[in-house]
């Protein structure tokens, strides 16, 4: 078992996605994994990066190329270029054409909570760029009032 200390995201490498300057971390070979990681942008205690994937990331590093990206307006991703698009739907727009700036497609979509939304999404709207999707805890997809209409109601 590799020990927690070697289970560190290589550094981090910026492409424009869009006007927007994107960090995203990839290691390995073989077919393509993307991550998606949960969270929101606008608070603190909801605006995780792509460390989240650490755990997973160099694990399976060893038999797929891996990537991991801090998503829009998080991490060391640029903020959206407009107002208007601290949303959702933007969130969705620059995953998938972030995928597509990187030569990936189509890849195997791993999302966590609010990523398994915008992993969802990109799969129903952009389904040439997934392989296979894969949803880890995201109670964003429930048939309810979800956290995303609540937490980005105002």
């Amino acid at each position: 078992a590799l020990q927690s200390s070697k289970m560190v995201l290589p550094p981090a490498k910026v492409i424009d996605v869009d006007g927007v300057g994107t960090s995203y971390h990839r290691a390995g070979s073989g077919q393509p994994i993307v991550f998606i990681y949960g969270g929101n942008f606008g608070s603190a205690d909801s605006a995780p990066s792509a460390h989240a994937w650490n755990l997973n990331f160099v694990p399976l590093s060893e038999r797929f190329e891996v990537v991991a990206f801090d998503k829009i307006g998080q991490g060391y991703t640029a903020n959206p270029l407009r107002d208007e698009d601290y949303t959702m739907a933007a969130v969705v727009r620059h995953a998938a054409s972030f995928i597509r700036a990187m030569q990936l497609p189509p890849v195997h979509l791993v999302g966590h909570s609010r990523g398994g939304f915008a992993a969802v999404r990109i799969a129903l709207e952009y389904p040439e760029l997934v392989r296979s999707l894969t949803i880890v805890s995201s109670g964003t997809l429930s048939p309810r009032v979800g956290t995303n209409d609540l937490a980005l109601a105002k």
